[in-house]
Formats: structure tokens, sequence, C-alpha cells
């Protein structure tokens, strides 16, 4: 969900669900964050 706050934009995501966790420390990746600023366009 993009979020609007004060002229700049968030983009929040929902917790990881099942084993969605374990499939990205499988591949040795991290997780995206759950908020995080989109860079302006």
């Amino acid at each position: 969900m993009k979020i609007n706050l004060e002229g700049q934009t968030y983009l929040a995501r929902t917790e990881l669900t099942g084993k969605a966790f374990d499939a990205f420390k499988a591949l040795g990746l991290r997780p995206p964050s759950q908020v995080e600023v989109v860079p302006p366009v």
C-alpha cells in the first residue's frame, strides 16, 4: 500500500506469512522492509 505523508511517499507491506521467511532464508536473501521510502520519479 502506498502512503503519502508530508509530501513523501512510502510503501508499506504486510508481515511475511507461512513459509515466506524460510524461502528468503534458503535463498540467502533478506526479506524486504515493511516500510520503505519511494524515490521521486
